[in-house]
């Protein structure tokens, strides 16, 4: 990952083992799997029969019910939701290839996709449209993104543990995010009923 080769990694591994194979990931027995109509056999088939499961690593700092754990409903359920906000995540791209990508020469292509997904994540799911909440969020985001493909090694001066304290910063704030929006709910609830 450090050498930018995963997709390169992918397409030797489709090509030496085919679509489907088992490798030990983290030291876990793991099935390898590619393509679209496995990942829909995957995502929206019967979770009893096969489910995809993340890593040790990913499952501590983003949480068990993250999305790339949820399967069958639960997978529906956030999916269906996700295309109902087809048009802001469209705006989020359009503003973003404005401001970093058009009339630029040479771009790089991955901190600029990271930044991205986080500005979608921060629209989409925190509702957070100014540029100093999400700065507050932006540091702990990136921290969080380096430990996730990591051996869990929780030792003070890894990165794995740089990346469980940020998920950890990140649950706080989204914590007092979500007491500030249900004070503004709460206080903007009398008025409504008044009119």
């Amino acid at each position: 990952m450090r050498t930018n080769m995963q997709e390169e990694w992918l397409h030797e591994r489709v090509r030496t083992y085919v679509p489907i194979s088992r490798l030990s990931l983290f030291g876990k027995p793991t099935v390898f799997i590619h393509g679209q109509a496995m990942n829909k056999l995957i995502f929206s088939g019967d979770s009893s029969e096969m489910a995809n499961k993340q890593t040790a690593s990913i499952c501590a700092i983003l949480g068990d019910r993250n999305l790339m754990e949820l399967r069958g409903q639960d997978h529906k359920c956030v999916r269906d939701s996700l295309k109902q906000q087809v048009g802001k995540m469209d705006e989020e791209v359009r503003k973003h290839i404005e401001l970093h990508w058009q009339g630029k020469e040479k771009v790089a292509a991955l901190p600029l996709m990271k930044n991205l997904t986080f500005n979608i994540i921060c629209s989409l799911l925190f509702g957070m449209e100014e540029r100093a909440e999400r700065d507050k969020f932006l540091q702990n985001f990136q921290e969080i993104i380096e430990g996730v493909w990591l051996i869990p090694v929780k030792l003070p001066f890894t990165c794995y543990s740089r990346s469980l304290h940020a998920s950890s910063r990140v649950q706080g704030l989204l914590k007092e995010l979500v007491q500030e929006k249900k004070e503004k709910l709460d206080s903007a609830l009398p008025l409504l009923i008044k009119n």
